[in-house]
């Protein structure tokens, strides 16, 4: 059998990689910026404007006393029409997920566009004519995006522009911004022009283009009650439901495992088989089911991959959370074996010292009985206190084979004292 713990470490040092891969990315990113654009961090609009009027943010923020991380948007109004989408380049997972046919996007019927960038759309099915349809509007978004831009955001008459330093890595070049403007001016301007084709309202309702900083958050996860607006009820109702789930599943593992660190009533000789046979046989197809129920009601939505991607990361930690605390209780809760007294050598002691409020450990070192290796117990306090005057003396440890078959700790004394 695998070693999951082995797995688990190397996922860990996998992920802590690839966060000093994006705090890389993020200094490199923001110092390009930082050379790029000259009028510096705020909000700014370009000068002799007229219409359409073009402003710009270019922010600095912390995440949880993080390294800065730097926001550059770029945005502008036009005549309100009926289209909400957000394109950004297709990546490996994206055509996978096409692939299978768990997630759906609104076709351009441009194949070079098409094979370039994915369009986040939950009007995948609208027959009306879409502005994406027009193959000129496409290249000006086109020319735009290879500016180095994150995505563009099309909103009912506001269209934006973003980027972000930590998880975007592309390489501005000097007087972005100008031609940035004249692209957005330009595309603007053919909205105008072809309004009537697109089902746009009056002309003249133009609104205030809002360059409020919109991240990876508001794009894939987006929580909030006013992100199912505009959804059809069946999805608005699946979503909150695996959504809800999922932040249920991964509360309900931290809470378990809270508990189980500070009572332990079975415990455990070898942790180490809890963890693999929990997270092997429990954790892992739960969390797969969940995954696939989750998947059968989501799929055919643009996001729906990119949302299951964080179903499957917390809900498989809060599994992993309830595997490993249910476990060890299940095991011997349900455990109808005898008890086997062991006698072996005590060789050391051990303390943890409970660290923010949590409590002291206690811990024995004896010899194995089941190998030549030593094992490391844990005892309550007035055990441990009489444990230190007497290494290598002999200590009684009893013991039960478990329901599950791992062996735990029943009790533990010294020859003469009473168990």
């Amino acid at each position: 059998m695998p070693n999951l713990l082995l797995i688990l470490l190397l996922t860990v040092l996998s992920g802590s990689f690839y966060l000093l891969i994006l705090l890389v990315k993020n200094a490199i990113s923001r110092r390009n910026l930082n050379n790029v654009i000259d009028s510096g961090y705020g909000s700014h609009s370009v000068s002799n404007e007229q219409e359409p009027f073009i402003q710009y943010s270019f922010v600095k923020n912390m995440v949880w006393n993080s390294p800065a991380i730097a926001h550059l948007t770029i945005c502008t109004s036009t005549v309100p029409i009926a289209a909400d989408f957000i394109i950004v380049r297709e990546r490996m997972f994206d055509k996978l997920f096409k692939l299978l046919g768990i997630s759906s996007e609104l076709q351009t019927g441009h194949n070079w566009f098409d094979r370039r960038y994915y369009v986040i759309s939950e009007n995948i099915n609208d027959t009306k004519p879409h502005i994406l349809k027009d193959e000129q509007i496409c290249k000006i978004i086109d020319s735009l995006l290879a500016e180095g831009y994150d995505y563009f955001k099309y909103k009912t008459g506001t269209v934006k522009l973003g980027f972000s330093s930590f998880t975007g890595w592309r390489w501005f070049k000097a007087n972005v911004i100008p031609r940035s403007a004249n692209k957005l001016k330009e595309l603007v301007n053919y909205l105008d022009a072809q309004q009537s084709l697109f089902g746009a309202h009056k002309k003249g309702a133009r609104l205030q283009p809002n360059c409020d900083i919109e991240g990876f958050m508001q794009f894939y996860i987006r929580p909030a009650e006013k992100s199912f607006q505009g959804l059809p009820q069946k999805w608005q109702r699946q979503r909150k439901l695996w959504i809800s789930s999922t932040v249920w599943v991964s509360a309900i593992g931290l809470f378990s495992s809270i508990i189980i660190y500070f009572i332990a009533p079975y415990p455990a000789i070898a942790f180490e088989e809890i963890a693999n046979n929990s997270l092997l046989y429990i954790a892992m197809p739960i969390t797969l089911l969940h995954l696939l129920a989750a998947g059968s009601h989501l799929s055919g939505r643009a996001r729906t991959h990119k949302e299951l991607s964080w179903i499957a990361a917390l809900s498989g930690i809060g599994y992993s959370l309830i595997a490993i605390s249910a476990l060890p209780v299940l095991n011997g809760a349900l455990d109808n074996s005898p008890a086997t007294t062991y006698q072996s050598k005590l060789i050391d002691t051990d303390l943890n010292r409970g660290s923010k409020g949590g409590p002291d450990q206690y811990y024995i070192i004896v010899k194995s009985w089941r190998n030549s290796d030593t094992e490391k117990l844990q005892v309550d306090k007035p055990f441990y206190n009489r444990s230190a005057n007497r290494i290598n003396q002999t200590v009684n440890i009893t013991t039960r084979a478990g329901a599950f078959n791992v062996e735990w700790l029943h009790s533990y004394h010294f020859n003469n004292e009473v168990q």
